[in-house]
This record gives structure tokens, sequence and C-alpha cells, in this order.
């Protein structure tokens, strides 16, 4: 049924029409034999948000993050309202947890709930003395199990060319946009742990904060709050310009 519907489909869009499958659960998932023994040691991944407990998405990828990086700090930080359940699985492997009570104010756009459960993972990898840290949710998974090696090995390749700042190297995500002024995505970031720290360490806002060059439609995203609260943190000058 579906070969057919695509025969139909793809000559009236004219493009090619693809399928990927991912293993749902941490125990379908291989490792080549010469990374099983790779140390991690150094790298912390902090998982934020509420639990996402259908298919046991969130315990299933903290278990797919202990098979792939060995000796990695695994943070998760959460609801203290999470299912309990849930939370001491969670533990039982061997994943620091931290239960936040939510803010009173959760912000625009739920900005003070994002800074708070953020913050707390970040200082238990940083209490740890992780020098690394890979920041992401709990409705999101990394497959690649090569993905901390690349992403240090940027960090490596590509120092800060400015000095004078208050930052010890780039941040790294997924994806920015031009359209935006001081748009970054938050869905992943790495970067050393003081830089990740410093740029969700953002102060806390009252519902109704605008940004000053936010748009019409859309008066207030967090991204570009932590994009520029962090920029003025480690000393940038702010133009407020496209090109800036």
């Amino acid at each position: 049924a579906i070969g057919f519907f695509l025969n139909i489909l793809e000559p009236l869009i004219g493009r090619h029409i693809t399928f990927h499958t991912r293993p749902m659960r941490a125990d379908g998932v291989l490792v080549e034999p010469e990374e099983v023994g790779r140390d991690y040691s150094e790298y912390a991944i902090v998982m934020k948000g509420p639990i996402t407990t259908k298919n046991n998405f969130t315990l299933e990828t903290l278990q797919l993050y202990k098979k792939y990086f060995r000796n990695a700090f695994l943070v998760l930080s959460t609801w203290e309202n999470e299912d309990k359940n849930q939370v001491d699985q969670i533990k039982k492997i061997g994943v620091e947890v931290a239960l936040n009570k939510k803010p009173a104010d959760s912000g625009p756009r739920n900005v003070n709930m994002q800074i708070t459960s953020t913050v707390a993972g970040l200082r238990k990898a940083a209490e740890a003395g992780k020098k690394y840290i890979l920041k992401t949710r709990t409705e999101a998974r990394v497959y690649n199990y090569n993905s901390l090696i690349f992403l240090s090995n940027l960090l490596q390749g590509f120092p800060l060319t400015a000095s004078g700042y208050r930052q010890k190297g780039r941040l790294i995500s997924t994806h920015g946009t031009l359209r935006k002024w001081y748009f970054f995505s938050d869905m992943l970031v790495f970067g050393y742990t003081e830089d990740v720290l410093l740029y969700y360490g953002a102060t806390l806002v009252p519902d109704g904060f605008t940004l000053r060059f936010g748009e019409a439609e859309m008066p207030f995203t967090a991204e570009q709050y932590f994009f520029t609260e962090f920029l003025k943190k480690i000393g940038y000058h702010l133009k407020y310009t496209f090109e800036d």
C-alpha cells in the first residue's frame, strides 16, 4: 500500500521519499568493538525536562548513553513531581538525578522553567569536575556513538579567534538562523563546562518580559534571551543589527 502511494506521489512532487528507522531500546544498538573501551570520564551529558515515559524514551536514552559513552557522567534534571518509578529506575542505572521545584513564575515561554532545570543539572556536572558538557533534552536522543569525540574535536580544531572575552571555547549547537537576531538553537549545546554553565545562567524574568529587538508576533524567545545574555556576560558589546 505504501509503495503504491509513493509511486503516485513521487512523480508529482519530483522527489524521492525515504524512511529511516531507529532502535527504540538501548539493547537494539550496537557499538563497534574498538569503541567499547573508549573512556569518556571527561564528559558529562545533562538531560533536562520532564521525563518522557512513552516507550520509556528518557530511560532508554540514558541506558543507550551508558552503553555508548563508558564512564561519562550522566545527569537527569527534572521536576520533583515526576513519576517515582521512572526516577527510581533511572537512578538504578547510575544516573545522577536532580529533582527541582518549579519556579512560581514560569516566565515568558516557560524560560524560567528551562533555566531552573538546566542550571541544576549543569552544576552537578561542574561539581563533578567534568571538562565537557553535552546539554540535551529528555525528548531528544543522539544515536551516533562517535558524537562526543566529534564535538570535542570541533572545539580543538576551531579555537576562538577573538581574545579579551570571558569565554574558553566555542559553543556548538545543531543550527541557528540569520532570519532572527541572535538566534542560537539550544535543543543541543556542547562546550566546555564553564561556557555552557555561563550560557544558561541567565536571570529569571517575569511573565510578560520582552526583548528590546523582539518581533511583534514573537517579542520573546528563550534562544535569543540566552544568547544575548551570554554575549553580555562574556564582555561583548551588542550592536543590535543583522550584521552583528
